[in-house]
């Protein structure tokens, strides 16, 4: 796919998962993956938008404790490390499972689908455990051979608590040259 459009494309879905985060909404999809998202070709450009959204899989956040019990029901392709570890910990301990789920996993999917979109496959979840801060994607990243968009993809593929937000992403200078 053409650069200009897998940018083009990546902030139309920045805008989509900003407007589901936001504080009006607060809504984490938990499925964001190439499969759930929405190309309609207008006469002047192409228009994506993220699908999927009554998904059983969709919650809404509780503002105060960030968890709930919820089916898991994810791509494992495009699944976050911590989501992924969350998962394999509850098959310990099912009768007491409560996921913690944040805005940050989306934003890991999303690193996920610009990697497809530029041509490389994202990995089986299963591999995303690596420690390098990256869940193993440090090599498919510098593959990319753009300086610019492999440092937006490690923003993307940080460990959680230093994660970026669709806003702050938004804001790189990948999505605004």
């Amino acid at each position: 796919m053409d650069n200009t459009l897998v940018v083009d494309y990546s902030r139309q879905i920045l805008n989509g998962l900003e407007y589901l985060h936001s504080g009006n909404i607060n809504i984490v999809h938990m499925d964001i993956k190439p499969r759930n998202l929405l190309l309609k070709k207008d006469s002047r450009k192409p228009i994506v938008k993220i699908a999927d959204v009554d998904n059983p899989v969709i919650r809404e956040l509780n503002s105060e404790t960030r968890s709930m019990e919820v089916v898991v029901n994810i791509t494992k392709e495009f699944m976050s490390p911590e989501l992924l570890s969350e998962i394999s910990n509850s098959r310990q301990d099912a009768s007491n499972f409560k996921l913690k789920i944040s805005r940050k996993t989306d934003i890991w999917s999303f690193g996920c689908v610009v990697l497809a979109m530029l041509g490389k496959t994202p990995r089986d979840g299963t591999s995303q455990t690596s420690i390098d801060g990256f869940g193993g994607y440090k090599s498919m990243i510098s593959s990319v051979n753009d300086l610019i968009c492999e440092r937006f993809l490690e923003d993307c593929f940080r460990i959680e608590n230093q994660r970026p937000t669709a806003s702050e992403l938004l804001k790189h200078e990948w999505l605004v040259s």
